[in-house]
């Protein structure tokens, strides 16, 4: 896993690249976690985003919880 961060919608936020390709797994167990993921449309920043190979994480302790379960 590699970790960046980036900005969207003026906020930070920690990206985790899973270096393995999207997955129905780990995206239903942030559903299930963190809640309904936002997408990049949306005219305000969302707690997570997922887009292909990587998680996008408003909140740090939310991408340490991600990576303590999928590293």
């Amino acid at each position: 896993m590699k970790i960046t961060e980036k900005r969207w919608h003026g906020c930070r936020y920690h990206v985790v690249n899973t270096g393995d390709g999207w997955s129905l797994q780990k995206h239903e167990w942030c559903k299930q976690t963190f809640g309904k993921n936002s997408f990049p449309w949306d005219l305000e920043a969302g707690r997570w985003y997922v887009q292909g190979h990587e998680f996008w994480f408003k909140d740090e302790s939310d991408m340490t919880i991600f990576i303590l379960r999928w590293a």
